[in-house]
């Protein structure tokens, strides 16, 4: 989603500039962020016309209060910041809320650099979050969008419940200290309506995939919404290699 989110700012004729923070790579400590991030637009048949002109691309740690970044870059960071999207977030089925920490940290720090700005209003935070912080909820029932009123809503797993948790601190970041912030619960992300690439690490892929071991797929009590063809498309795909 991250890379999609970059492909369409860099083509809005609205937007002079992006900050793009990239995390440090653990399996490949020595690629640079700019390679990186280029990679990623061309693996999904996206456009890096716009790269070079439009992106400044740093390698960041948001866990740390100056993100990582120099005193000077984050200087300018600050005074000409006009929206933050984070849309970074482990999707980790496997970990304890504890071991999300880390990112609770970083968007305690993104927050706070909303409120540094020198502008006459602070840069406007939209933190994407999931559906999987009321998935829980007991049916029948209809989630408004609003905060969630009982963290039992959530999902068991560490995920979705720092998710639920990344919500309060964003809506209490709201009331409290004035930040302009959006809230954005996404559920399921699949291909993308030009090449159909879709991130095969996701839930669809993964089930579909692993036929290609068991020699059976699951018999699932549920609806799927999306479009048979690319689904059968996708479905041939996984399982002939």
């Amino acid at each position: 989603m991250g890379v999609h989110l970059l492909d369409q700012l860099l083509h809005r004729d609205d937007v002079d500039k992006i900050y793009c923070l990239v995390r440090s790579s653990t399996s490949e400590p020595q690629s640079k962020p700019d390679d990186r991030v280029r990679a990623a637009l061309e693996a999904r048949h996206l456009s890096t016309s716009h790269l070079a002109s439009k992106a400044i691309i740093l390698s960041s740690d948001l866990a740390v209060s100056d993100l990582g970044l120099s005193p000077a870059t984050l200087t300018d960071v600050v005074k000409t910041t006009t929206h933050i999207i984070h849309a970074a977030w482990p999707v980790n089925f496997q970990l304890s809320l504890s071991a999300f920490e880390p990112q609770l940290q970083g968007l305690h720090n993104l927050l706070n650099l909303s409120l540094r700005s020198p502008r006459d209003s602070p840069a406007h935070l939209y933190f994407c979050s999931s559906v999987a912080v009321a998935l829980a909820t007991p049916g029948p029932a209809a989630v408004p969008e609003a905060p969630i009123a009982h963290l039992s809503q959530a999902l068991s797993s560490g995920y979705a419940r720092s998710k639920l948790v990344a919500e309060r601190i964003v809506a209490a970041a709201a009331e409290t200290a004035g930040v302009p912030a959006t809230i954005l619960r996404i559920g399921q992300v699949v291909g993308d309506t030009r090449a159909g690439i879709w991130n095969d690490t996701e839930a669809w892929p993964l089930i579909v995939r692993s036929a290609r071991t068991l020699g059976v797929l699951p018999k699932l009590d549920t609806v799927c919404s999306f479009t048979c063809t690319f689904v059968l498309i996708l479905c041939i795909h996984c399982i002939a290699g």
